[in-house]
């Protein structure tokens, strides 16, 4: 019997991860074009020492994502500070009264995602992730309208392979499924990578000297219906907080339906 040729199995493995890493490499490089800035007075704050504006949020899978299926929701923030303003830190309030910080590290928004999550379903609150509910206006959560396909190509390409080698498997070359598994974790692991890369590109480590004039990256767990968002400065060595009210604009923010008795706003069904 002639010996299975493995070379070609192997080659396309080799591709896939390739692939994969050359997808990443772009989305490390790829930034997001903000839409048109547009005033959106509840969500807007100041003190003698800034002033600053929700101006968009992006969305898991929205208008303005460049990764896949992220865990978390960014907000950007246009600030016009004093000389010296310091962001000491930042959180975000949601409907119960939970405190998120932001982050910078993939690990904890993925967390804090699933526990916040987790925390508004056993709340009864009915959730979908990317809901922007209609008091949320276009501008507030859009960016701009690119997307990374690198992330996309290597999702299908490891997808094919899985597939085609799960059948190989079926006829005993389940060394091959092992070898597929372990790309697609390649795979997954340079994204990871990347994508923490990516934050830590876009958000600054706190705490940090605010520009004059300029716009902020935050990153926190994906948070219903956020109520506040807490900036916490110091100028000339005084401790300051300025709170951004989000309770209107961002009311039905990933909720579909509150708990009865809850207050919250619904979100309209597809089409209406």
């Amino acid at each position: 019997m002639k010996p299975l040729d493995h070379r070609p199995i192997v080659t396309l493995l080799a591709c896939a991860l390739l692939v994969a890493c050359a997808g990443a490499s772009r989305l490390a490089r790829k930034d997001i074009t903000p839409t048109e800035p547009m005033a959106v007075p509840s969500a807007s704050a100041q003190d003698a020492a800034l002033q600053a504006q929700v101006q968009t949020v992006i969305l898991r899978n929205g208008a303005g994502a460049w990764a896949e299926n992220a865990y978390w929701d960014e907000y950007l923030v246009t600030v016009t500070a004093a000389p010296g303003t310091e962001l000491v830190s930042a959180e975000l309030v949601g409907a119960l009264d939970e405190v998120q910080p932001a982050q910078r590290k993939l690990s904890e928004l993925r967390k804090g995602t699933r526990a916040m999550l987790k925390r508004y379903k056993h709340a009864g609150y009915d959730i979908a992730v990317g809901t922007p509910g209609y008091l949320a206006t276009s501008a507030m959560v859009s960016g701009g309208a690119m997307v990374i396909s690198g992330l996309t190509l290597a999702g299908a390409t490891t997808a094919t392979l899985v597939e085609g080698l799960a059948t190989a498997a079926t006829a005993g070359l389940s060394v091959f499924g092992g070898m597929a598994l372990g790309v697609a974790g390649g795979i997954r692991v340079v994204k990871n990578v990347r994508m923490q890369n990516e934050i830590e590109r876009r958000t600054p480590a706190l705490p940090a000297v605010l520009p004059a004039q300029g716009e902020l990256h935050l990153f926190f767990a994906v948070t219903p219906s956020p109520q506040r968002l807490r900036l916490h400065v110091r100028s000339d060595d005084q401790a300051r907080v300025v709170e951004i009210p989000l309770d209107v604009p961002l009311a039905s923010l990933h909720v579909r339906r509150p708990p009865a008795g809850a207050g919250g706003v619904v979100a309209p069904a597809a089409g209406n």
